[in-house]
């Protein structure tokens, strides 16, 4: 309700998941647990508030542990007694008291700072070894037939598709060799 009540702060609350569902909640339940990891994993979720006692202990850890090859930050409400006994980073969130257990890899203005360094250098350093990357097009060509540069795709920031130009390493082969 505290992030609600303050639209300024820029947070738009997906909603609360709970395992299993609490009665007496209607519209701000977004699913179970399960559902919480596949939205986070799927890039729908940037921040994780984790709200559970813990004497849950065991649960939490298996939701940190599963939270953990997200790049959504998790972020730990504590409750008192845990409050008292953590000798770590303790950030304010609103008023609520939180502690950041992962925090995303880039966020806000130093995310554009990065993409804007990674296109600068990306340009310089493929204007400095371009003639090195001739030479080694010229020796794929004359080495063997096929194309000189093929495109892989990976995976990037969010589990999104990119696409990756390489050079051929090896000969082209048909499809029932």
């Amino acid at each position: 309700e505290s992030f609600r009540n303050q639209p300024w702060l820029g947070f738009e609350v997906v909603g609360v998941y709970h395992d299993p569902k609490p009665g007496g909640v209607s519209n701000d339940w977004a699913g179970n647990l399960q559902q919480l990891v596949e939205d986070a994993k799927a890039g729908k979720i940037h921040n994780v508030y984790i709200a559970m006692q813990m004497c849950d202990g065991a649960r939490v850890k298996k939701l940190v542990h599963q939270l953990a090859d997200t790049t959504c930050s998790v972020l730990l409400i504590p409750d008192v007694f845990t409050f008292n006994i953590l000798h770590s980073r303790l950030e304010e969130m609103n008023g609520v008291p939180v502690v950041p257990l992962y925090d995303t890899p880039l966020s806000g203005v130093n995310r554009l700072l990065k993409r804007a360094e990674d296109i600068v250098l990306a340009t310089l350093i493929l204007l400095l070894i371009s003639p090195v990357l001739c030479c080694i097009a010229l020796a794929v060509k004359l080495s063997s037939p096929g194309p000189v540069i093929f495109r892989q795709t990976r995976y990037g920031m969010d589990g999104k598709p990119i696409k990756v130009w390489k050079f051929r390493s090896m000969k082209v082969m048909e499809n029932d060799k």
